[in-house]
């Protein structure tokens, strides 16, 4: 399978909630958090631990940064925190 999502734990997204108090509209494309519906928000480290439960394992892995998504070498070396958005490629 091949998986794109919006990383929560980007640090930016941290910042506003620890700055404004506010739940961060930038990954919810929009939306404010009580009108997403389907959306449910989670990190890098959220969803390992999802492929841990059901067995899968990671083949290949994308992180980027910023709105550009040019590849940052933070990014690279802690996705949690630095990646903004991640692709990854897992089977089972």
């Amino acid at each position: 399978m091949i998986v794109s999502f919006p990383n929560f734990g980007y640090f930016k997204s941290r910042l506003q909630l620890l700055l404004k108090g506010k739940f961060p509209a930038k990954p919810l494309h929009g939306y404010k958090w009580y009108n997403t519906r389907h959306i449910h928000l989670f990190s890098y480290k959220d969803f390992i631990e999802l492929l841990d439960l059901t067995g899968a394992k990671i083949i290949k892995k994308e992180f980027f940064k910023g709105d550009s998504l040019n590849t940052g070498f933070l990014a690279g070396i802690w996705p949690n925190m630095f990646s903004m958005e991640c692709i990854l490629m897992a089977e089972k």
